[in-house]
């Protein structure tokens, strides 16, 4: 169970990064600092006018896919981390494995509604 975990964290972390760092390269090189919305416009007009119009559709679904990994990977390690909080501060034992569990999926509940409002 840790592997994967650990995996997925250098693969996400990876990608997320490399991601924010191509959009950092293009911005700077066209002296522009958008702001807001105008940063994901800016960005994909340079796909497209480098690419074409395809290239947009590659662009937003590799964008999609790299903000909604990071926040799934983000929701599954904050519930992890309060539930061994909890455990921490007596709440239930650090040997209790199902009580663990169960707390983990409370906050994976509560942190994705959290997220989607």
């Amino acid at each position: 169970m840790q592997l994967d975990c650990y995996l997925a964290l250098v693969i996400y972390t990876t990608t997320t990064v490399a991601f924010h760092f191509l959009g950092a390269a293009i911005l700077y090189r066209l002296q522009e600092a958008p702001s807001g919305m105008d940063v994901v416009r800016r960005i994909s007009s340079t796909y497209t006018e480098t690419l074409g119009m395809r290239a947009y559709f590659v662009f937003t679904v590799a964008a999609f896919v790299v903000l909604f990994s990071t926040l799934f990977v983000s929701i599954a390690s904050y519930a992890r981390l309060l539930a061994d909080s909890l455990s921490v501060f007596g709440k239930f034992p650090a040997e209790d494995a199902a009580a663990r569990q169960s707390w983990i999926k409370r906050f994976i509940l509560l942190l994705a509604a959290l997220y989607a409002v």
